[in-house]
């Protein structure tokens, strides 16, 4: 059970690692849908990719960037649900592993690992 929740804890790490990526490269865009905002007064070229861009997106930028938000919103309540149930499991481990040495040591290794996640 242990392997299944460090392997599980590692594939969660790995999404939340990706996720930000994606998060940094949505700040990127942002800042550049704001500079070309702010070069369109001048300069066609800006002027031209605004227009793709509302193309490819009809119903707006905003609404876009707020089902993104509130996805990244989802993410992490997930997140947090997720850490309330390996605490929970690290403590039914604590409760029912304290009976000898060997038990108390993969505890330890449990709890190291988990906060290492967090």
């Amino acid at each position: 059970m242990f392997n299944d929740i460090q392997a599980l804890i590692s594939d969660l790490d790995f999404r939340r690692s990706l996720l930000f990526e994606q998060m940094k490269e949505f700040e990127s865009l942002q800042q550049e849908i704001k500079q070309l905002t702010e070069e369109s007064s001048h300069n066609t070229t800006a002027q031209n990719k605004l227009k793709k861009l509302a193309q490819a997106f009809p119903e707006g930028i905003d609404k876009c960037q707020k089902d993104i938000l509130a996805k990244i919103n989802s993410f992490e309540k997930n997140f947090k649900v997720i850490e309330k149930t390996f605490k929970s499991i690290n403590h039914q481990s604590d409760e029912g592993n304290n009976t000898s040495l060997d038990s108390n040591t993969a505890v330890n290794t449990k709890k190291k690992t988990f906060k290492s996640y967090i």
